[in-house]
């Protein structure tokens, strides 16, 4: 292959909405973008390279970086990562790998010295912008992603792509932002994703709700509240999700129960912390987990305390959720809660859950589980 037959890198601007896929060819840019003054919005820069490997070509000019040039507008550049799925359920039939994962990314790495084959491998900190041979990917950018006040009018972004093998400029990509004179006012949706806290432990080995955990918590309560989330699915349980029945999932309880000749006692000093932390976070309603076992409740969820003196299960799979020492357990531990989120200024800004997935045969068991707790609930939210 001569040099002037090495294929060049291409690059295309599109819509956030757009996945990029490894096969998926150029298209005509994406031109403008615009958004209010304290708006953030997103767009895609993808790319695709051709160039084979082989012992006697000249290296082209892979891996490339990015300069930025927004006219004084925050804009923040997130490499996009694949998930592996089967090719049945990848939305273009065919890959098996899916765009889904953002991986924040320096846009000037350090450039390696020495064998220049180095420069494909992502060290750390400098996070080189790897790019596949004969595969298409993209990057996603976030303007205003804090959702500062931007100036009104029109701003250009230039975006510079440099070839890190040769520091050359490969080309320049500009879009137009037009800010709009207006702001958008303060988000009241109710907006959760469901938060898996035994998902932390496993991933970080992180003790749970150890001084290291609650730094790892915060992080990501931030970044999805940054991100529009306003409610937090809160653990005062662990929430009875995707458990088969007759299972456990790890104990990820906040509120510490104590029971002693037949009367409970709460400790809600951890769930307290937890709704700060939230609260501090951004997060503006408090999610309680579900009251009772997923798809019909027909069970109490799995709760743990003391028991005179004895750790135990108190609640679990083998309770009816009708039963009448469940039912005299939320209508003393709701009023409690209650109090609490009150207390960290939540208001009546909380989620309740019955049963998460009901189906339409269950109608009457999720009745009688809803008439348990509708009192001490009164007239808050609630929703499955």
């Amino acid at each position: 292959m001569t040099e002037k037959s090495i294929p060049k890198i291409q690059t295309w601007l599109t819509s956030s909405q757009k996945r990029i896929f490894t096969g998926d060819r150029p298209e005509r840019s994406i031109e403008r973008i615009s958004a209010l003054r304290n708006e953030p919005i997103s767009f895609c820069l993808g790319y695709r390279s051709d160039y084979v490997k082989g012992d006697n070509e000249k290296t082209p000019d892979l891996p490339i970086s990015f300069e930025i040039d927004s006219d004084g507008i925050d804009v923040t550049i997130y490499k996009v990562g694949y998930v592996p799925v089967s090719a049945e359920e990848c939305e273009d039939g065919e890959s098996g790998v899916c765009p889904e994962i953002l991986i924040k990314k320096k846009t000037n790495p350090e450039i390696r010295e020495g064998d220049i084959h180095l420069a494909f491998y992502e060290e750390g900190e400098k996070h080189i912008l790897n790019v596949s041979c004969i595969k298409a990917g993209s990057v996603y950018f976030t303007v205003n992603e804090n959702g500062k006040t931007m100036p009104a009018g029109d701003h250009d972004i230039k975006i510079k792509v440099i070839s890190l093998t040769t520091g050359k400029e490969i080309e320049t990509k500009t879009l137009k932002l037009h800010v709009v004179d207006a702001l958008l006012p303060e988000n009241d949706l109710i907006y959760t994703n469901w938060f898996h806290y035994d998902a932390l432990v496993d991933y970080f080995e992180a003790e749970l709700y150890s001084e290291e955990y609650f730094e790892i918590l915060e992080r990501y309560i931030k970044n999805a509240s940054t991100h529009g989330m306003t409610a937090l699915l809160t653990p005062a349980f662990t929430p009875a999700l995707d458990t088969p029945v007759g299972h456990n999932r790890m104990n990820v309880q906040l509120v510490k129960i104590k029971v002693r000749d037949g009367k409970y006692e709460f400790d809600m000093s951890l769930l307290e912390r937890f709704m700060k932390l939230a609260k501090d976070s951004g997060i503006k309603w408090i999610e309680h987990c579900h009251l009772f076992s997923q798809w019909g409740a027909t069970s109490a969820i799995n709760i743990y305390g003391e028991v005179d003196g004895e750790e135990k299960q108190i609640f679990g799979w083998n309770d009816p959720a009708d039963g009448e020492r469940y039912a005299e357990f939320l209508r003393v531990y709701i009023p409690e809660f209650l109090r609490s989120a009150e207390k960290l200024g939540f208001g009546n800004n909380i989620l309740f859950h019955i049963s998460d997935e009901p189906k339409e045969f269950q109608a009457e068991a999720y009745a009688k589980a809803l008439a348990i707790v509708k009192e001490p609930i009164g007239d808050r939210v609630m929703g499955d």
